[in-house]
């Protein structure tokens, strides 16, 4: 979901991967193997895009050395000259596929504008290879990573919230992301299996209609409130309807206002002198 030019490479520069993790260093050296390949065409770039296409199709569990060396017309070792193992393979996948982050707003844009729009772009990222969440243990920092949390501490420049606040801020708002994504994650699976058997009923047990389960567990006597909010429909699903990711945003939006509104309440006057 490129949105604008990421910086170009310099080659001049020192190699400063040496101390990175294996699954790191491969996201921030040279897209170039060190020495001559048989296929000069091959790159990172375009194991990288196989790899997401196959994900993207088929789900991350397709994905594998082979399948993607078999994509790429090549053979399995071809593909360990750029990528190591199939861990450095999903840690290139999540950052190409999670894209660049929007080009800066317009300077004095409201920081509520700029970090929603920050966060939607994530959650059209997510939607659109749900498997993203899956793919490493947490998301990795390569140069589409690091280019977001760039964007999202930038958007609260103009606040008075100290840089620790603001990381936090940032922090809180991408491990939300991160749990919507899940959600997707899972809804894409019910969908695939849809697709694949005809019929809504996930193969994996934990898809399993929340409302479903709701009403199998809750007890009148035990959980009262639980079973009200059952019977009033606020757990169930419209299949039509794309699911929304809006609430739980604004709510954190609302928190991080107030945050903002009290760091400017604690902030002493500008000129030193005081309220007049």
């Amino acid at each position: 979901m490129a949105t604008h030019d990421p910086p170009a490479p310099v080659d001049s520069e020192p190699d400063t991967t040496a101390e990175l993790p294996r699954e790191l260093a491969v996201l921030w050296r040279s897209q170039a193997p060190g020495r001559r390949g048989p296929r000069p065409g091959l790159t990172l770039d375009r194991i990288a895009d196989a790899a997401i296409a196959l994900a993207d199709a088929e789900g991350l569990a397709a994905v594998s050395m082979a399948r993607v060396a078999a994509a790429l017309g090549v053979t399995t070792m071809a593909l360990y000259r750029y990528v190591s193992s199939k861990d450095e393979l999903l840690a290139v996948m999540a950052d190409v596929a999670v894209g660049w982050p929007p080009p800066p707003h317009a300077a004095g844009t409201e920081w509520r504008v700029a970090l929603e729009g920050w966060a939607h772009a994530q959650i059209a990222a997510l939607t659109a290879h749900p498997w993203i969440t899956r793919a490493t243990a947490s998301p990795p920092l390569g140069p589409h990573s690091l280019a977001w949390l760039e964007a999202g501490l930038r958007a609260l420049d103009d606040t008075p919230l100290d840089p620790g606040t603001r990381t936090s801020v940032v922090g809180a708002l991408s491990l939300h992301m991160l749990s919507e994504g899940q959600v997707l994650a899972a809804i894409a699976d019910q969908e695939r299996a849809q697709e694949r058997t005809g019929s809504r009923a996930p193969e994996h047990p934990a898809l399993v209609d929340y409302a479903t389960l709701l009403r199998l567990l809750a007890d009148a006597d035990d959980h009262p409130h639980v079973v009200a909010a059952v019977a009033s429909g606020a757990f169930d699903d419209d299949p039509d309807e794309p699911y929304d990711t809006s609430i739980g945003l604004d709510l954190l939006l609302d928190g991080i206002a107030a945050l903002i509104d009290r760091a400017a309440a604690q902030r002493p006057p500008q000129d030193g002198r005081g309220d007049a």
